[in-house]
C-alpha cells in the first residue's frame, strides 16, 4: 500500500482572499504539515516536514493508524525538517508510539532538529519515546525495539 502527501492548512491561516502567506521554509502558512512515506510493511519512514500543532496533528495520527493497520510494524518518523511540534503533537508521537508497541513494534524518532530535542527534553519525553539522531531503520524488519542512542 502506497500513502500520498498530505497537505494540511490551518483553517484561517490565510490573508482572507483563500491564500496563505509563504514563511521562507517552502510550506504556504504557519501551520502546514507534509507528510512524505517510504518503504513498505513492515517497516516505514515517514517525513514529517512543518508544523506539528492542533489543526495538523491528527494528520499525521491518521497517516501512522492508516500505516499500522496496512501491516507497518517499524515505524521511523524523520524530524529533520519539523520546525515547530507543539503539546498536541507530542501527544500524537506518544500515542503513535503507545499503538506500535501494542503490536509488538516501534517507533522511532530519527534527525531530530536541536530545537525539537529540546522540546522533547523540557516535556519529560525521554523516558518515553526512542530518539536516533542519525538512524533511519534497523537493518532487519524482525529486529527487537532500537537501542536508543540519544534519549530525549
Amino acid at each position: 500500500m502506497r500513502f500520498r502527501n498530505d497537505i494540511v492548512p490551518r483553517p484561517g491561516a490565510g490573508d482572507g482572499d483563500g491564500s496563505l502567506p509563504d514563511h521562507g521554509d517552502g510550506l504556504p502558512g504557519p501551520s502546514r504539515l507534509l507528510l512524505s512515506t517510504h518503504g513498505r510493511p513492515p517497516r516505514c519512514r515517514v517525513r514529517v516536514r512543518g508544523h506539528l500543532d492542533p489543526a495538523t496533528a491528527p494528520t499525521l495520527d491518521v497517516l501512522c493508524d492508516d500505516l499500522r493497520d496496512a501491516g507497518v510494524r517499524y515505524l521511523a518518523l524523520d524530524l529533520s525538517e519539523l520546525k515547530f511540534v507543539a503539546e498536541t503533537g507530542l501527544g500524537v508521537l506518544i500515542r503513535v508510539d503507545r499503538r506500535f508497541r501494542d503490536l509488538r513494534g516501534w517507533v522511532v524518532l530519527v534527525h531530530p532538529t536541536e530545537r525539537t530535542r529540546r522540546v522533547l527534553e523540557i516535556a519529560g519525553l525521554g523516558g518515553t519515546l526512542t530518539v536516533h539522531p542519525h538512524q533511519v531503520l534497523p537493518p532487519h524488519p524482525a529486529a527487537p525495539r532500537p537501542r536508543s542512542v540519544t534519549r530525549a
